[in-house]
């Protein structure tokens, strides 16, 4: 096992800035409440952090589409708002990238536009100018031509990939970024030299798979241990089909909910693979590890033999140009930062007869970065710009 410390500098933020959720009373105090019920993206973007705090109104249901609510005696029982939260997050509307055989994706690779992101571009900008609750983009591995079966893997099930998990990743990169915090990389299968052909062909085909072993958010919790399949090392045709198929494997409490393994809440089949923050921040971890060892040049392998840095560098810049994630931006960084700090919701309370101040849920703050999206289009919501890397962004 390869022990990678991300960034060796002195914290300049501690978790509780990230990772500690302020309440209502906290989220108000000191603030100046600026109630609305409308153009709330607008609203939110123009706040004054230290002195400002929206207060959203809105009917019953909230920002939470009424039909996942719970019914009680043959009515929506309203006050259930962390059930709506959960069957949202779980069932809620996609947008769903354009499903392609690999024909069809090489003839977009042709055309220069077969790199994962821009699927993700077209569309997210699909959407423009619209306002519609959606709980994370989706995506399917890539068929063959003659046969309705995956190129890459087995595993046809749509891939779920939530914005705020996204956002949430991001928060961990910006804070292990700037904290002595490591991360430890263990590749599977991972071998550079092109004498093992058999080898170094499998992992052009099928990606690497790796495990990677990540600090929790919680403080005196176990850290996570994520499996990671079918990642993209090589900048090459495979590595257009390779993120479609991408697969993770870990166990916490959000991904064991959103498999149906400690809480059903419908009879509905998950068909789902969902991918939350652990994964995503992973993911990249793994490919800060590749270019961090490209820049020590006194490491060597595990047998001894000496490393191709260049080649560590390549696989690092593959694995972000062809990641399945959407990094924000900074100001949709910026933007979450409010989300969680100046921003809280009025809702009912246990007893249905009276209402009082939330702060935001986890489906409420994704249908709100999706509410951005629609509003300022992927470039400049969800389209990290890799000449700005995320420990540069300027939160507060």
């Amino acid at each position: 096992m390869e022990r990678v410390t991300i960034i060796r500098k002195k914290p300049k933020v501690t978790k509780a800035d990230f990772f500690s959720r302020s309440s209502a009373e906290q989220i108000l105090r000191g603030k100046t409440e600026i109630i609305a019920s409308d153009d709330l993206v607008s609203r939110i973007e123009t706040l004054d952090v230290e002195k400002e705090a929206l207060v959203i109104r809105l009917n019953n249901h909230g920002l939470i589409p009424a039909e996942m609510y719970p019914t009680v005696d043959g009515a929506r029982d309203f006050t259930g708002r962390t059930f709506a939260s959960r069957k949202f997050m779980k069932h809620g509307d996609l947008v769903t990238l354009e499903e392609v055989t690999d024909k069809q994706l090489m003839a977009y690779v042709q055309e220069k536009q077969g790199m994962h992101v821009a699927f993700r571009k077209r569309a997210f900008d699909g959407y423009l100018d619209k306002m519609k609750p959606i709980a994370g983009y989706g995506f399917s591995p890539v068929t063959r031509n003659s046969i309705d079966k995956p190129v890459i893997g087995r595993n046809d099930e749509l891939r779920h990939v939530p914005l705020v998990e996204c956002v949430n990743a991001a928060f961990m990169l910006y804070y292990w970024y700037h904290s002595p915090a490591q991360v430890d990389v263990q590749a599977i299968r991972y071998h550079h030299w092109k004498k093992f052909v058999g080898q170094y062909r499998r992992l052009k085909m099928d990606g690497l798979q790796a495990t990677v072993v990540i600090p929790s958010r919680t403080k005196n919790k176990p850290r996570h241990k994520v499996h990671l399949g079918y990642v993209p090392m090589y900048d090459n045709d495979f590595a257009r089909v390779l993120p479609f198929s991408i697969k993770s494997v870990h166990q916490c409490d959000v991904v064991d909910y959103a498999r149906g393994l400690n809480f059903e809440i419908s009879d509905q089949p998950f068909e789902r693979m969902y991918f939350d923050a652990h994964s995503i921040f992973s993911y990249f971890a793994l490919a800060t590890s590749f270019y961090q060892r490209s820049k020590n040049k006194k490491l060597e392998g595990s047998q001894g033999e000496k490393i191709n840095f260049q080649r560590e560098e390549a696989i690092y810049h593959a694995m972000r140009r062809n990641s399945p994630f959407a990094l924000p931006t900074e100001s949709q960084m910026q933007y979450n930062y409010k989300l969680l700090n100046n921003v809280v919701i009025e809702a009912l309370t246990s007893k249905g007869d009276e209402k009082a101040f939330y702060p935001l849920n986890i489906a409420e703050r994704e249908i709100l970065n999706w509410g951005r999206v629609f509003k300022r289009g992927h470039y400049a919501t969800f389209f990290a710009d890799a000449r700005k890397p995320i420990a540069n962004y300027q939160l507060f």
